[in-house]
């Protein structure tokens, strides 16, 4: 059958047409080749989490109301059926049609003579994409005869705090409502011409695009693995080299030099950023595939002192909170892992992991707070154990003077290497798994041999299945161990690196 044939036994929804705004060519892959895309990770917890968001706004904004609960045709007739016999209640995920574009609305209620639509995000602030995905449901209602008095985000209030326990607890408040009725109405007159765009596509030959900032604005591509099939490996690439600023990239890509190894000496000694001579050193390694080590570099990680404690957290964010006391998006921790180690040589490990569900901040800093003692540096990655740890003074006054202590004693190994250690097969990055691999060999330690969680994002997923009531005994033992397994890691990786690079 014809591509043109085709379409015409097609819809569009809304999440296509959108789809098609990001990159036409996402658009006419979903379409025809569904089977390339690959689900980013985290994309499943992503959706669950809209559902459930999406679920309890009902209850909020729209109690009451009426759930179309069927998809296809069945769910435009149950909506025309319902606002003709029951005009003034609510419906949830109300289904209309226009022009071969269906959309279903998250809440909608008559406002006057007019419907009032109230678009659900998990998010905690209006985006301005957002804009589009209202102005195509106003389109549409209006275009199937209903016609909007307004439209508005439905977001996250980040003030929220829950007061109670979920059961018990009222989320009034937990939802910001702001107005785009006015910004629509000027976005309004473009929909037509997506539309128009959107089936010119479907009915034509794959386009060509090449990749750029669409594959990942606003929403990460399932088909990147796809597109980038092919494109070959720059093992030295200019782009990813972090000395240099952006506009001396962009330059040196406008001459036609993708690899460092391209670059003629005349032409490196003109860019500003190397005139440093460390940084003349790091691109010189880069050139030749070796590690470069800045001459302070051995100083700095030899001048800790022993006792040294290895620190990381694990932590979850709930949107919707569910322990007392706690608000949206909070990065709340339930696991630490700690390496100590002594000068003889003598390493010692703790941790403390809680998967019962109740909170845990609580215990874990009490646990933590005794086993990292009063002196030695407590060494991590990033600022991001300092940030908790900042958190959690706040939330227990009493045990904010030790806490503060604590965090006197941080010594953050993350910047020490940005600016004294790269190794070109980074790729530019400086994240310790990146990092890793350049200084110690695979044997050593080794994320990939782990079973089930391999990294936070892992950790976090995880967390939820072992505290989900549903989940056995058995299974939830069994990610208590690989949750375990895993924070070991990223505190052996640290003490591995700094001490290879001492040396």
């Amino acid at each position: 059958m014809a591509i043109k044939d085709q379409y015409s036994l097609m819809r569009l929804s809304k999440t296509r047409l959108l789809n098609g705004l990001q990159c036409k060519k996402r658009l006419w892959l979903e379409v025809y080749k569904p089977h390339l895309a690959e689900a980013a990770a985290g994309s499943a917890a992503i959706i669950q989490t809209g559902i459930e968001v999406g679920t309890l706004a009902q209850s909020v904004l729209a109690p009451g109301g009426r759930l179309i609960d069927r998809h296809s045709q069945q769910a435009l007739d149950d909506t025309r059926a319902e606002l003709a016999k029951n005009p003034r209640s609510a419906l949830y995920e109300a289904t209309f049609e226009a022009d071969d574009v269906m959309v279903r609305t998250d809440l909608l209620w008559p406002e006057g003579e007019r419907y009032r639509i109230v678009e659900v995000k998990s998010s905690s602030r209006v985006k301005k994409h957002y804009l589009a995905d209202c102005a195509i449901q106003w389109w549409v209602l209006q275009g199937a005869g209903y016609q909007p008095q307004t439209i508005s985000i439905a977001h996250i209030n980040k003030q929220f705090m829950l007061d109670s326990a979920p059961e018990d607890a009222s989320y009034d408040g937990l939802f910001a409502l702001a107005d785009l009725t006015e910004q629509v109405a000027d976005v309004l007159p473009e929909v037509s011409a997506w539309v128009a765009q959107a089936k010119s596509v479907i009915a034509s030959d794959q386009p060509v695009i090449a990749m750029g900032p669409q594959c990942n604005k606003p929403h990460s591509c399932p088909f990147i693995m796809h597109c980038s099939s092919g494109t070959p490996v720059i093992e030295r690439a200019i782009s990813k080299f972090p000395s240099l600023k952006i506009n001396s990239r962009h330059e040196l890509i406008a001459e036609g030099y993708q690899d460092i190894g391209d670059v003629p000496d005349e032409r490196a000694a003109q860019l500003a950023e190397l005139r440093q001579p460390d940084e003349r050193e790091r691109w010189e390694a880069a050139r030749q595939g070796k590690a470069w080590y800045s001459s302070q570099l051995s100083g700095i990680l030899g001048a800790l002192e022993y006792p040294r404690y290895y620190l990381d957290f694990e932590s979850i964010s709930f949107t919707v909170p569910r322990w007392p006391g706690t608000q949206p998006f909070e990065h709340l921790p339930f696991q630490w892992s700690v390496h100590i180690e002594q000068r003889s040589g003598k390493l010692d490990h703790d941790e403390f992991l809680d998967v019962s569900g109740k909170p845990p901040m609580r215990a874990l800093t009490e646990a933590m707070i005794s086993c990292l003692g009063n002196t030695g540096p407590i060494i991590v990655f990033t600022s991001y154990e300092r940030t908790r740890l900042r958190e959690l003074a706040k939330r227990y006054p009493d045990l904010s003077e030790a806490l503060q202590a604590i965090i006197e004693r941080l010594f953050d190994l993350h910047p020490v290497l940005k600016h004294h250690y790269y190794h070109p097969e980074q790729n530019g990055s400086f994240s310790i798994k990146s990092i890793l691999p350049c200084v110690l060999d695979d044997s050593e330690i080794n994320y990939q041999a782990l079973e089930g969680v391999r990294d936070g994002l892992a950790a976090q997923h995880a967390y939820l299945e072992a505290i989900n009531p549903d989940t056995s005994a058995e299974r939830r033992e069994e990610i208590r161990r690989q949750l375990l397994e895993y924070c070991k890691l990223d505190t052996l990786a640290p003490l591995k690196i700094i001490n290879t690079l001492q040396q």
